[in-house]
């Protein structure tokens, strides 16, 4: 009796410790899913402080031109998580289209996808930041990356983003606080005919009459064409060496002779412990516009860095230089 009695007495415990088991999956997978919804409820809330946009905006492109358009976002200094950007292009889409992406320091590229989708493409970008427990933050303009391609002589481009899947999370809350972006449309058209410059017509000589003052021809004032676009100069050659733990202090300039430009200078990969210090400034003579990003800090880790710097104005002009720092 009492060999049954323990026996009966393991069983019973047995099977409270599988109820005690599973009660506590029920709890786990119960706010699990709360959890998950209510990141998606505040994910989901329409409006916020940053922005995503293009650059140039929708516009027409003549035939023929290398269009290059720049993904831009603004966080308002806000500590973010990172970006996902979510597009469909469609229209009139050239074989060359392209996406190039720049990495922002501090943050990591997860993905960068151009692919086809029905008649258009689908593009996916997505940044996170290198270390997950420091966040994103910038109180200027970030570039993101550009579209490159080839206008054809006729026809239409559209990017419109995915307002459910394009996202700014914000650290402190994870809401999305991104306001939705609008999508952009190109046009594209075929060059200008030329006007030809009319002939002037000779007034006839005729008698003297002393009460007739002959009209004279006007010539029609040639419409001027609009000045081409200069691309921007990264005039900064090289960057002086560093030493490991020691203060690193430099500086990267550029400028544009269309002084009426607004300038954007992306800096990617620089040795850790080195920033971007502050936002870049910008100047204006009366001969160009130019803009200065300092970097400094005390560097943590040896080695030569291919620290990349992108210049690109509002018309579309992009310059690129590599430099390779070396910590000592």
């Amino acid at each position: 009796m009492l060999m049954i009695h323990a026996r009966n007495r393991r069983s019973l415990l047995r099977i409270l410790l599988v109820a005690a088991v599973l009660l506590a999956a029920i709890i786990i997978t119960v706010v699990g899913v709360r959890m998950n919804q209510e990141l998606r409820r505040k994910a989901a809330t329409p409006g916020g402080t940053a922005s995503i946009f293009l650059t140039p905006s929708s516009t027409t492109i003549v035939e023929g031109t290398n269009a290059i358009v720049t993904l831009t976002s603004s966080i308002q200094s806000s500590a973010i998580d990172g970006f996902q950007v979510v597009a469909d292009v469609t229209g009139t889409i050239p074989g060359d289209f392209s996406f190039d992406p720049v990495v922002p320091t501090g943050l990591r590229l997860v993905v960068s996808i151009l692919e086809t989708s029905g008649s258009g493409r689908k593009f996916k970008l997505a940044y996170t930041t290198q270390d997950p427990h420091t966040p994103f933050v910038m109180t200027g303009f970030v570039t993101l990356g550009t579209f490159q391609w080839s206008a054809p002589a006729a026809g239409s481009l559209t990017v419109a983003f995915d307002q459910e899947l394009t996202k700014i999370v914000q650290t402190e809350t994870t809401s999305d606080i991104l306001t939705f972006p609008s999508p952009e449309t190109y046009a594209f058209v075929p060059p200008p005919t030329p006007t030809p410059t009319p002939t002037v017509t000779p007034t006839p000589t005729t008698d003297p009459t002393p009460t007739n003052t002959p009209t004279p021809t006007l010539t029609p004032t040639p419409t001027p064409s609009p000045a081409p676009n200069a691309n921007p100069v990264i005039s900064t050659k090289s960057l002086t060496n560093a030493r490991k733990s020691k203060t690193y202090n430099e500086k990267i300039v550029g400028y544009d002779t269309d002084r009426t430009d607004t300038l954007s200078l992306a800096i990617a990969n620089l040795p850790p412990g080195i920033i971007i210090q502050k936002a870049c400034k910008t100047e204006r003579s009366s001969k160009r516009v130019t803009i200065t990003c300092r970097i400094g800090g005390t560097p943590t880790a040896t080695g030569t860095f291919a620290v990349s710097a992108t210049l690109i104005d509002t018309r579309g002009g992009v310059t690129k230089r590599t430099y390779n720092l070396l910590v000592e």
